[in-house]
């Protein structure tokens, strides 16, 4: 099949891909020639912005840029604020914990970006009101940091910095620790 001859539009080729499954997708990428890939790939990098950011940071891999980049925008999320009320977006937070974890971040960067969110939570939990949603994003967190942990086998060492965390002087509420320790017990208990 000669998607380009086909399918002039990148977008409709897109399209036709997505609904693909991913057997199905490596069996169309085989039959196509060297230059036709070139074509399509050099077409995605120009035409997504996830595709060109993906394909920078693996032409260049620079994990201190990633991870300032996604401390900056967990910063600013939890900076939105209207009339009291925190205004941050989970499902920006996450899709960022998502593409740190896509990117391939090393394990140690990518645990301190969950505990960043949850400090970030914490501080905003001390100027402004938090929805239920912010909360339950305390427990995501601190599960997804354990999970991450127990992969690595450093689950004694990630317990360790969440509480030196939650205990440190810095950290404003009573509330958040309450939900960083019950989403503690909960994994434990499922273990």
């Amino acid at each position: 099949m000669q998607i380009y001859k086909d399918f002039p539009n990148f977008f409709v080729t897109l399209q036709k891909f997505s609904s693909m499954s991913k057997a199905k997708l490596k069996k169309e990428l085989a039959n196509m020639t060297a230059e036709q890939l070139r074509e399509m790939i050099l077409d995605a990098y120009d035409a997504a912005p996830e595709i060109k950011e993906y394909f920078e940071y693996f032409l260049n891999p620079d994990e201190n840029k990633i991870m300032q980049d996604f401390v900056d925008l967990v910063s600013k999320e939890f900076n939105r604020v209207k009339r009291h009320n925190c205004k941050a977006r989970v499902s920006v937070v996450k899709r960022e914990l998502k593409k740190l974890q896509g990117f391939g971040v090393s394990y140690q960067r990518y645990t301190n970006a969950f505990l960043n969110v949850i400090m970030q939570i914490g501080i905003a939990d001390k100027f402004c009101y938090l929805s239920d949603a912010h909360y339950n994003l305390v427990d995501y967190c601190t599960e997804q940091a354990l999970c991450e942990a127990d992969k690595a086998e450093q689950y004694s060492e990630m317990l360790e910095r969440i509480d030196k965390a939650i205990m440190s002087s810095n950290f404003p509420t009573f509330d958040i620790k309450e939900r960083c320790r019950q989403a503690i017990q909960n994994h434990k208990e499922k273990l």
